[in-house]
């Protein structure tokens, strides 16, 4: 009966005397350096999709003068390709490759 009485009164729970205690230093170090690199990929994520936006938005817009001066795929590529190659289409962090 004294082993139940010590279960009841919590004497023999293991995880009990856990909860209050902090941390360790280097577990806390690697969850501190895990949340740094979630929080860089989160604005990294957010410029590559202003940066889909602005070439999906460039490619509707190739899309249309194609398609209003019924230009082919050479035709295209020859009046645009200087218009695009001066477009600065990489984000500041990237820059061109």
């Amino acid at each position: 009966m004294n082993g139940m009485s010590m279960n009841m009164n919590g004497g023999n729970m293991a995880g009990a005397h856990v909860v209050g205690l902090p941390t360790p230093a280097g577990h806390q170090a690697e969850l501190n350096y895990i949340y740094g690199m979630v929080e860089e990929l989160s604005r990294q994520l957010v410029q590559n999709q202003r940066a889909l936006e602005d070439v999906v938005a460039g490619v509707g817009l190739v899309r249309n003068r194609a398609r209003s001066q019924s230009l082919g795929n050479e035709d295209l590529i020859s009046s645009t390709g200087d218009e695009v190659k001066g477009m600065d289409i990489y984000p500041p962090s990237i820059g061109p490759r």
